[in-house]
């Protein structure tokens, strides 16, 4: 069997581990936040919310942290759902930065609570799954929305 060797471009590469939360309301609906523009990874389209783990923080540390940052909504419940990876451009005060992400997906359900945007979006709406191929999401949010079957290739 032939030796492979590393990809040197990401060994050099910083990474992060991104906890992303896929949330339904009683509906079925799902939660997605507007990126503000000049904003993370893929500014001014539709994320799950979600972002980094910190140094210190357990995964469900993570998850209800940037939950509530992003939301003010309270996690009553989560499961392990996936994981995927890839590599994104992250836009933070005018410069740009080549990041290698993991991410990985929690299906939640949340306490009832009022929608309150936090820094790094735009709004927050709730979105009919039926609707999801029709909406402006992030590549990465997408291809979880073509593996969980709520759009079809």
């Amino acid at each position: 069997m032939p030796v492979s060797f590393p990809n040197v471009k990401l060994l050099l590469m910083k990474t992060r581990l991104i906890v992303v939360a896929i949330i339904e309301n009683k509906e079925g609906q799902i939660l997605l936040g507007l990126k503000k523009q000049k904003r993370g990874v893929f500014p001014g389209t539709w994320h799950n919310l979600g972002g980094g783990v910190e140094k210190g923080e357990t995964l469900e540390q993570a998850l209800r942290r940037e939950v509530k940052e992003e939301s003010c909504l309270e996690i009553e419940s989560f499961t392990r759902m996936s994981f995927s990876d890839g590599v994104a451009t992250k836009l933070k005060d005018g410069k740009s930065e080549e990041i290698y992400h993991v991410f990985l997906g929690f299906f939640c359900k949340t306490k009832n609570g009022k929608l309150i945007p936090g820094d790094e979006f735009e709004k927050l709406s709730w979105f009919a799954k039926k609707d999801l191929a029709k909406t402006n999401i992030n590549p990465f949010a997408h291809e979880g929305f073509v593996r969980s079957g709520w759009i079809k290739k």
